[in-house]
């Protein structure tokens, strides 16, 4: 399982989160973060799994957190994305 994020990074301020979940469970899958950058740029991150055993029914999801205190801008077209590969 992969996914990227790419936040905007107009406020300064907070940290930024991004993780895999399985079947609604957090901090079962690694996790990506990072601290605030810069004014005027955009901040990509991206988190990746080892092999998962799932079962029938299995989901999953990828969630992004951010801790400024105000609304914070994704970029939804290409930089953020999630994908898998399944091994038979």
């Amino acid at each position: 399982l992969t996914g990227g994020v790419t936040f905007s990074t107009t406020n300064t301020t907070g940290m930024r989160l991004i993780e895999i979940i399985k079947n609604a469970t957090e901090a079962t899958l690694p996790r990506s973060t990072a601290t605030a950058p810069g004014h005027g740029t955009w901040q990509a991150l991206n988190v990746s799994t080892p092999v998962v055993s799932v079962v029938a029914g299995d989901y999953f999801q990828l969630k992004a957190y951010q801790t400024s205190g105000v609304d914070n801008v994704l970029d939804a077209t290409p930089a953020t994305w999630f994908g898998m590969e399944i091994i038979e």
